[in-house]
């Protein structure tokens, strides 16, 4: 009797250890940005670079872009794991404060961007900007949020 109690509390670890990792082996499935192996693609830096320097940010949300830190790291950039390639910029105003909004022009060096799936610039201040046609031209495109970013046209 006592073989047979040893037996099942070997096989209820057993199958306790297999439960959790079959656990770990979900949330790595299901969050794969987890890992983070890939690095920014230096031509990708350079347009978001570019684009930096026609925006004014006023509050600062942008201080981490600079030349000197990986792309893939900066604050409202997420890029593919796999591959490094910039696939969301989240630049809405998160205050809805016109104050600390984003402003300036629109950067044509999106379009180097390939991979953008993701673009959000609501609550921004582009006083009446034209929506740049160019953003038609962004291919892999799937999200594009520009309400309330004061832009115009259609």
């Amino acid at each position: 009797m006592q073989r047979i109690s040893s037996n099942i509390h070997m096989i209820m670890g057993g199958l306790r250890l297999f439960s959790e990792f079959l656990l770990i082996a979900a949330i790595l499935l299901c969050f794969p940005s987890i890992n983070t192996d890939a690095t920014c693609i230096t031509s990708e830096k350079q347009a978001l670079l570019g684009f930096k320097k026609s925006l004014i940010d006023p509050s600062g949300r942008l201080s981490s872009w600079n030349d000197n830190v990986d792309c893939c790291q900066w604050q409202a950039v997420i890029c593919s794991n796999k591959s490094g390639h910039v696939i969301q910029l989240r630049l809405q105003n998160p205050v809805d404060d016109l104050e600390l909004a984003l402003s300036g022009n629109i950067n044509h060096s999106l379009l180097n961007l390939t991979q953008l799936r993701h673009l959000d610039l609501s609550l921004n201040d582009f006083s009446g900007l034209q929506i740049p046609t160019f953003l038609g031209s962004l291919k892999s495109l799937r999200y594009l949020n520009l309400s309330q970013a004061r832009f115009q046209g259609m």
